[in-house]
């Protein structure tokens, strides 16, 4: 049982996570990300400073796991409506 699993049991939280798999390119689908942003259809806070920075350097910069971490809670939100994304 991993680190989030255990705290929400303690914390007394129903919690039925579900992992994502991903089969397809991660740079087309952090790329694909742009035409949502574009549109406003994702809107960042002055907070997410880290992720901005990822977004800002993707695909030459070091680190991603924000850009994909992003990207999957689109396509579980999108794929599974009303249910709840953490990320």
């Amino acid at each position: 049982m991993d680190n989030l699993t255990k705290r929400v049991r303690i914390a007394g939280v129903r919690f039925n996570p579900h992992p994502i798999n991903s089969h397809t390119n991660k740079q087309a689908r952090i790329t694909g990300l742009e035409t949502l942003v574009t549109q406003g259809l994702i809107v960042f806070s002055w907070r997410h400073q880290i992720l901005l920075e990822q977004l800002r350097q993707f695909p030459l910069g070091k680190h991603d796991d924000g850009p994909d971490a992003l990207e999957m809670a689109i396509q579980a939100a999108r794929y599974n409506p009303g249910s709840v994304v953490i990320v």
